[in-house]
């Protein structure tokens, strides 16, 4: 991850439901944050495995784990919480 001085940009996307939707979105997510060094912050319900799973495949998306299936608005705050660059904007997902 890049450190305070470097990412400008934060990230959020919310998840609930899980593959094949999680990594498109991710991997389609990744060509467009890494090249600028945004940062990217992945909130995901459901089982620790699943965010887990994020974090293998992602290694460099900073995952947020939340054990309740919460709307996407619900889910976003937790990752804006967890964000460490002054702009933050999110993604909805499903």
């Amino acid at each position: 991850m890049s450190s305070e001085a470097e990412t400008q940009i934060s990230v959020v996307v919310a998840f609930f439901v899980g593959a094949p939707f999680t990594d498109e979105c991710l991997s389609s997510l990744e060509n467009q944050v890494r090249p600028c060094g945004a940062e990217t912050v992945a909130v995901a319900c459901g089982t620790l495995g699943y965010s887990q799973w994020i974090a293998q495949m992602f290694p460099w998306i900073r995952v947020v784990h939340r054990v309740e299936r919460e709307s996407v608005p619900a889910l976003r705050s937790p990752g804006a919480e967890a964000a460490e660059a002054s702009v933050r904007g999110s993604g909805g997902t499903s």
